[in-house]
């Protein structure tokens, strides 16, 4: 126990001698923290929030590479997979040290853009209704004029990276489509095999 202790040393004449000295209190470490969130859909931006007691140093680390000696600290995932957060902490002596560890679970996300406007009038630019998709497998699309008909319908693959998908290039039947505005409905399938459906309208411009 941490306190002042005397020792006394006597030899074989019955002589004596004392010797105070202090035991210092040892000092117990609980590394301890908080990640908020500790899963979601990447891109993933964690806040870490240590809550360890009676520590004065820290070290962190993800999947056993040295991350940050801060007391708090975040990070920011833009990959899917599962990542080990390692705090080790200690009190002035890293022969005594702590730790403790969470995993971080990143997921992966679709993204989807589909424009409101494209002009196919031949220019080269803008000449096809497109869409941008990540993580995506399959994209269904039925497009519709404002009378409910069925002005091309496709089916189109993708491979899971940042893509730019065609849908129509504005003719129905090898005739061009007249302007005004168009309803699409797209029945995507993620790289995971969930199927999200998107519906809205779009202007087609030939000028």
């Amino acid at each position: 126990l941490s306190d002042n202790y005397t020792v006394t040393v006597t030899d074989k004449n019955g002589c004596t001698t004392d010797s105070s000295f202090l035991l210092p209190q040892e000092i117990s470490v609980n590394a301890q923290f908080i990640a908020n969130p500790e899963s979601g859909f990447e891109p993933l931006n964690v806040q870490f929030t240590n809550t360890t007691q009676n520590a004065t140093d820290y070290e962190w680390y993800i999947d056993g590479a040295f991350w940050d000696n801060t007391t708090h600290t975040s990070t920011y995932f833009d990959t899917a997979g599962i990542y080990n957060v390692m705090l080790y902490t200690y009190n002035n002596n890293p022969e005594c040290l702590d730790s403790f560890a969470l995993n971080i679970i990143v997921e992966d996300t679709m993204t989807v853009r589909i424009p409101n406007v494209f002009t196919p009038n031949g220019d080269f630019s803008n000449d096809e209704f497109t869409i941008d998709v990540r993580r995506a497998n399959e994209i269904h699309a039925i497009i519709l004029n404002r009378w409910g008909n069925v002005m091309h319908e496709t089916t189109e693959q993708s491979n899971g990276t940042n893509q730019t998908i065609t849908i129509w290039d504005g003719n129905s039947q090898s005739n061009p489509a007249t302007e005004g505005t168009y309803f699409y409905k797209f029945d995507i399938t993620d790289v995971k095999g969930e199927v999200y459906v998107y519906q809205g309208f779009f202007h087609l411009v030939r000028d």
